[in-house]
């Protein structure tokens, strides 16, 4: 080692030993042999020490144990340049990790710097406080990449439905979520976690529930974002809420949390995001026009798969010779079909969107259909099941405010699939109908008029 790398070296170490209270005690000889190592890395001004990282080479990655910066250079990126530069030198490891302490609020500057938050852990100190752990993916394949998924949905969730999922206590309203876990949608959705999920599950304050929430991470992928413009984006999303929904965002500091969500999907390459936030659900139409990316509640994820699972069951069929349209409901219309609410009997909207939410997460058992006319108004709404040679009707509304409201229940049964013969016919009106061995057009019939009114 010559003069000036003498110099240098010493000049590091007074740099890290200014800064010690942050970044722990480390014996000069440790500084000494990262240096003969070749992993003790200094950025300079001339003669002057900008920064140092200091970093091993452990397995297949690096450790970062060191990343600091002269006050005078602060602001200047030199920390980037230090990051980037070990990637450069050691690009055929898998990534970079680090650990640093939760109560120093570096997340930020780490996620500037493309690290991710991985999971937590508790410190050595006396006090045990907890350390991020921190990680930088040099872009190598691993298991997720070799496992590349085939699902016909790829959706992101917010921190709502994430902790629906996993969280350590009972959460109201939860059982929607829950949905999302059915066998039926094995192979057919796949959940993916964004960064801005993360982070707010590593703000969550009590510490036994951010661990449990953190562990759950492991189990899904978080695929790479191409680097968005995130405050470009957000304004974007603001203006068009303001122009076509005349809402004036921000309402709260969580809209712009939300709206993070949606500009990490559209990054990520992910179309839909899942959530039961109503703000959330009330920007969908600006996030589909804007980013693409299509928010769903829980509920309507089962219908969007089914969409596509059952195609040929989704195709436009002509009701009766007319203009009428017979189409599968489609995902995210529950505040349309409030027109069918049965306010003369006292019918609660929750309720009625409860029960909607319950058939539509549950698509292998239950068909939904609608009947819209030509200008695409909703006139009917109705869902049925086949069981062992038993029919179900649980759910047939129509709109008796339309010229063909009076016979259009009617007319409902005719339609292709509900023409066949079968053993029993039950409608879903309290269980005061109930017909064996009729067609189903005689069982409506007898029903009549009352099937129309509820």
């Amino acid at each position: 080692m010559d003069a000036d790398d003498a110099k240098l070296l010493a000049a590091v170490i007074d740099l890290g030993n200014r800064n010690r209270r942050t970044l722990g005690f480390l014996p000069h000889a440790a500084f000494q042999q990262a240096a003969q190592a070749g992993t003790l890395l200094a950025a300079v001004e001339g003669a002057r020490l900008a920064g140092y990282a200091l970093y091993g080479l452990p397995a297949d990655r690096i450790r970062l144990t060191h990343l600091c910066v002269e006050d005078a250079y602060r602001g200047q990126d030199v920390n980037g340049r230090l990051v980037t530069e070990i990637s450069r030198r050691h690009a055929d490891r898998l990534g970079i990790l680090l650990k640093c302490r939760k109560n120093y609020r570096l997340e930020k500057m780490w996620t500037r710097l493309g690290f991710q938050a991985r999971t937590e852990v508790d410190g050595r100190g006396r006090t045990r406080e907890p350390l991020v752990v921190w990680w930088l993916s040099h872009g190598h394949p691993d298991l997720f990449t070799d496992l590349e998924s085939t699902a016909l949905v790829r959706a992101a969730m917010d921190c709502n439905v994430f902790a629906d999922l996993h969280s350590s206590y009972g959460r109201n309203g939860s059982e929607e979520t829950q949905a999302l876990s059915a066998e039926w949608l094995a192979g057919l959705l796949e959940l993916v976690v964004l960064p801005q999920l993360v982070e707010e599950i590593h703000a969550i304050e009590r510490d036994t529930e951010r661990r449990t929430q953190l562990t759950a991470l492991d189990h899904y992928r978080r695929p790479p974002l191409e680097e968005p413009d995130l405050e470009r984006m957000r304004r974007a999303l603001i203006e068009a809420a303001w122009e076509d929904l005349g809402l004036e965002l921000p309402r709260t500091g969580n809209d712009l949390e939300d709206l993070a969500y949606v500009v990490q999907a559209r990054a990520a390459g992910v179309p839909h995001l899942i959530t039961r936030d109503a703000g959330l659900l009330e920007l969908s139409p600006v996030a589909e026009k804007v980013r693409g990316v299509r928010i769903l509640r829980p509920a309507d994820v089962a219908v969007a798969i089914d969409e596509l699972r059952r195609k040929q069951v989704y195709q436009p069929g002509s009701v009766l010779g007319t203009a009428l349209q017979s189409t599968a409901v489609p995902a995210g219309q529950e505040q349309q079909q409030m027109v069918f609410l049965n306010k003369p009997d006292g019918e609660k909207q929750k309720a009625f969107k409860a029960r909607l939410r319950d058939l539509a997460t549950r698509p292998d058992e239950w068909n939904r259909q609608q009947i819209v006319d030509g200008d695409g108004r909703l006139l009917a709404l109705y869902c049925h099941g086949i069981r062992d040679g038993e029919m179900h009707v649980p759910l047939l509304r129509v709109d008796e405010n339309h010229p063909l409201g009076p016979t259009l229940a009617r007319q409902l049964l005719f339609l292709e699939v509900l023409t066949e013969v079968v053993d029993h016919v039950t409608f879903g009106l309290g269980g005061r109908w109930s017909v064996r061995g009729e067609t189903t057009a005689a069982a409506l019939d007898r029903v009549g008029r009352t099937v129309v009114a509820h």
